[in-house]
């Protein structure tokens, strides 16, 4: 874990990613980790920048990832915390990919995991739940998403 922070930490202070991670209760396993840039030419992008304005916040998105504790084995669970937003593969605020789901590899750090997750709202089809409020997805609301989604993977044979 520490290796994968530093990794990650390292990213951000380079600039690769427009993003920023900090420690939850300096717990090594729970990440708060804020998407400070989107495509401008996605519709997510442009959504996000009118709500902040409208809202007097900042345009960004606020993700944790919780790291089991058999992590690399086992895919962190993506939590996102606000804004609320919605789409195919968010359940109640939690993230529901196939690589979280079934497609983990030990190898995969999180720096590509956010990637991915990036790129899925740039181009899945997520928008903001409501643009006339600031709300926020709790951890147990995550949890439970994640929680369902997850057995809809394992119920369903075509993700196989």
């Amino acid at each position: 874990m520490q290796r994968d922070l530093r990794i990650t930490k390292e990213a951000e202070a380079k600039g690769e990613l427009a993003f920023s991670v900090e420690l939850i209760d300096d717990d090594l396993y729970r990440w708060e980790i804020k998407l400070h840039e989107l495509d401008p030419t996605s519709q997510l992008a442009k959504q996000l920048a009118k709500y902040a304005q409208k809202h007097h916040i900042p345009p960004v998105i606020t993700l944790r990832f919780y790291f089991p504790d058999d992590y690399p084995m086992s895919a962190p669970m993506v939590h996102i915390v606000t804004p609320k937003l919605v789409g195919n593969y968010i359940f109640s605020g939690g993230l529901c990919m196939n690589i979280l789901m079934q497609g983990w590899a030990a190898g995969i750090v999180p720096e590509a995991l956010l990637l991915q997750v990036r790129q899925l709202f740039m181009e899945g089809g997520v928008r903001i739940a409501d643009e006339n409020k600031v709300d926020s997805y709790s951890e147990q609301e995550a949890r439970n998403g994640f929680k369902s989604a997850a057995q809809a993977h394992k119920n369903d044979k075509s993700f196989e």
